[in-house]
């Protein structure tokens, strides 16, 4: 019903290929959800872990930004490449 609703509100649905890896990927997590349920987490505890989650990520990015940001004074200082700087520090330049 609901892969329906999204098609009519103009959505495009999984093409037949995916249809059976969306369904089992929706088992999984309807599975990891009761599982969840079974050992005590309770709504909010999943709420607060969720938003400890969230902070820790934007945490991340924050210093990932700035980390490149540095990189890329590094480089210009130097007259190098960003990739001749990460390398410099034993970073991969997808880092």
């Amino acid at each position: 019903m609901g892969e329906t609703a999204g098609i009519q509100d103009g959505q495009q649905g999984p093409s037949d290929g995916d249809g059976p890896t969306l369904l089992r990927r929706i088992q999984e997590l309807k599975e990891a959800i009761e599982h969840q349920s079974q050992m005590g987490m309770t709504d909010q505890r999943a709420k607060q872990l969720t938003a400890s989650h969230i902070a820790a990520l934007d945490k991340y990015n924050t210093c990932k930004e700035h980390t490149q940001s540095l990189m890329k004074a590094i480089a210009s200082v130097e007259g190098k490449t960003l990739t001749e700087v990460f390398e410099r520090f034993g970073l991969d330049s997808s880092d």
